[in-house]
């Protein structure tokens, strides 16, 4: 809560690609363990149902019709230090080619391309020797939910 004893996120529902027949995406398994609604993509609310939208790991362009539906708009949660390694695989890229620091960028999302918008805030992490994708992304990912709080 903020301050003046008003809630910061007053509600939080969970947009992802549909389960497959193999598995289920974490994302969809942690909503529902945590009763977060959960919606299939692409799923469309009315405009200012929600201020602000957030994505992270998706790798589909937003149409300015559903950037526009949240007030302030959508961020995404990158993990790494736009403009480096932009696009799809950015953990992998860390790592092929040796980067010893990354981070996470939090940005403010376009229509039209990939990883272009506004850079809102960056925080660098330190790369671990011999780490791995999986080590990798969840460091990343603990970074970037400490971010978005």
């Amino acid at each position: 809560s903020l301050e003046t004893g008003k809630m910061l996120i007053e509600q939080l529902e969970v947009v992802t690609l549909p389960a497959t027949k193999s598995s289920e995406l974490p994302v969809r398994k942690y909503a529902r363990m945590n009763e977060i609604p959960v919606h299939g993509w692409p799923h469309l609310v009315p405009y200012g149902h929600f201020d602000v939208g957030i994505i992270v790991s998706f790798g589909s362009l937003l149409s300015d019709l559903l950037i526009q539906q949240f007030p302030y708009g959508v961020l995404n949660l990158h993990p790494s230090l736009l403009p480096r390694w932009r696009g799809p695989a950015p953990i992998f890229h860390t790592l092929i080619h040796g980067d010893q620091v990354t981070g996470v960028t939090i940005m403010q999302i376009r229509p039209t391309r990939f990883d272009v918008g506004p850079i809102v805030m960056q925080q660098e992490c330190a790369v671990p020797p011999r780490c791995t994708a999986d080590k990798l992304g969840a460091i990343l990912a603990e970074t970037g939910a400490e971010m978005v709080k």
